[in-house]
């Protein structure tokens, strides 16, 4: 055996030995650090932690980061405003059906299917658009052909063009 399998071996043997202690030597319980929570938070803990920011030396942009942080938010900073526009439109009052904002933006045609990409989403014949229930019946280059799902007629969308 050669001195490179050798030391091989040996650090086999010290992860096999290092891993059964870990395994097999049963571990002292330690208790975790109470954490407050809940509308019974104890107000020495908030004493405590009050004095603790105010001892820190905190720079100007350190303060408005804490004062922002516990103003409520303007708006969720993670919704896109293309996502949003492709949402439904409100329902009316009076029950009427809402109709969702469609956007068909490209077709895609591979191996003998052909699909549709409406509001940023492929979709084949036959799937239904979430949210609207609106079913593809018909892809065409130019537009596209949906039926709103159990229901009579049909709504045509051009195909809509980034120039």
């Amino acid at each position: 055996m050669s001195k490179r399998e050798k030391i091989i071996l040996v650090a086999m043997a010290v992860a096999v030995a290092y891993g059964a202690w870990e395994y097999l030597v049963p571990k002292s319980v330690t208790r975790p650090a109470a954490q407050p929570s809940g509308p019974g938070i104890d107000s020495a803990f908030v004493a405590q932690m009050n004095e603790a920011v105010k001892q820190l030396d905190l720079t100007q942009s350190h303060e408005h980061v804490i004062q922002k942080a516990a103003t409520p938010w303007q708006a969720d900073p993670f919704v896109q405003e293309a996502a949003v526009a492709a949402l439904p439109e409100a329902v009316p009052e009076t029950g009427a059906p809402r109709q969702a904002k469609v956007a068909y933006t490209g077709f895609i045609t591979f191996g003998g299917k052909t699909m549709a990409i409406i509001n940023g989403i492929e979709y084949e014949r036959g799937e239904t658009i979430e949210p609207g229930g609106l079913v593809v019946e018909q892809i065409l280059p130019t537009q596209v052909v949906l039926k709103p799902e159990g229901q009579g007629g049909n709504l045509t969308v051009p195909l809509e063009d980034d120039e």
